[in-house]
């Protein structure tokens, strides 16, 4: 496996004037990259993912692999370049309101595991890839047809919030069914006809969800929910594995166009985060990018994504790849140092 050779930086030769000066590590579109904005990439990967963090080591002492450098090289071009170029040519900003805005739907405790150092950075990236995806969604969809769709099945996009008996089989079921009907307090009739005592801690409440979702647990239970109303009483509804369910909609809220807007246009073939991967795709193929031969090769072939790949074999002539830190010792084929490092001896 190639890597990349890390040496320490050793502040007395850095004042002594004996840090080597190294050509970029690679350019996008005339914007120069250096080998430590490379180290940066895969330290913020590493601590994004500290789990993965051995995965980006090299053979040799203080090394990197040669992959985990050209997947950094690959997120650099991707997303410090090619997404801001997307973002440029579509007149998407990303404000600091925003970032909050994005924060705050953030489930409490999620960005604690990430260094504070990266949560901008990281979060302003996230932003600034759903703004370009839901503007490009704007500009494909055909939003008179998605609004027929919506006023088409206006129950199917309602959210239905409902209350669940599990009885042993239908003839039970039935009678409970009667019970409420009749006015019985649920809660009384729950506890008294349930045979999963977990709902009785909730009251039996299974939450709010659109229709089609309660399929997923009970088949063809969506065409029972979405024919009743608020307070409607539905069932029996037999289950595969024996015992029957009782529903009750406590309530109905219905959702707005906007909210089920991206579902609906998802529906329709315009997958969002496609539509930014084919954008940033034909930004990379008419991308101008040279690689140092050192870290590898940039390959657009149509087959995937253009993309750098490391190189095949150290170079023999011309530039040498095998570079030794003294002060560390140790070589790393393919390796090159810590830049601010004193230059390699012969």
């Amino acid at each position: 496996m190639k890597k990349l050779m890390v040496a320490f930086v050793f502040a007395t030769l850095v004042l002594a004037g004996c840090a080597a000066t190294r050509p970029a590590a690679f350019t996008v579109n005339g914007k120069s990259f250096t080998e430590e904005r490379i180290f940066d990439e895969i330290k913020a990967a590493e601590r994004a993912q500290p789990e993965a963090a051995l995965g980006v080591l090299g053979l040799a002492p203080d090394s990197f692999a040669m992959s985990a450098v050209d997947a950094a090289i690959n997120n650099i071009i991707y997303l410090d370049v090619l997404l801001e170029e997307a973002a440029d040519s579509l007149g998407v900003t990303v404000t600091d309101a925003d970032i909050s805005a994005f924060k705050s739907r953030v489930p409490p405790g999620q960005l604690d595991a990430l260094d504070p150092a990266d949560v901008d950075r990281l979060v302003r990236l996230a932003v600034l890839q759903q703004a370009i995806a839901a503007t490009l969604t704007d500009q494909n969809v055909d939003e008179a047809a998605l609004r027929a769709q919506y006023d088409a099945n206006p129950g199917r996009f309602s959210l239905y919030c409902m209350s669940i008996i599990l009885a042993g089989d239908t003839a039970a079921a039935d009678q409970a069914i009667a019970r409420l009907r009749a006015g019985e307090p649920f809660a009384t009739v729950l506890r008294e006809t349930t045979t999963d005592q977990s709902l009785l801690a909730q009251n039996g409440s299974v939450g709010c969800n659109a229709a089609d979702a309660f399929d997923q647990s009970v088949p063809g239970l969506s065409g029972i929910v979405s024919g009743l109303g608020a307070g409607g009483i539905g069932g029996p509804i037999s289950l595969p594995g024996g015992g029957a369910v009782v529903i009750v909609v406590d309530r109905v809220e219905p959702q707005s166009f906007e909210a089920v807007r991206d579902q609906l246009a998802l529906e329709a073939g315009f997958d969002p985060t496609q539509l930014l991967n084919d954008l940033l795709t034909s930004l990379a193929d008419a991308a101008t990018v040279t690689v140092n031969p050192r870290f590898g090769t940039w390959v657009s072939d149509g087959e995937a994504p253009p993309r750098v790949e490391p190189p095949d074999a150290p170079l023999e002539n011309g530039e040498e790849l095998t570079e030794r830190a003294p002060e560390v010792g140790g070589f790393g084929q393919g390796g090159l140092q810590l830049p601010g490092a004193p230059p390699p001896q012969p």
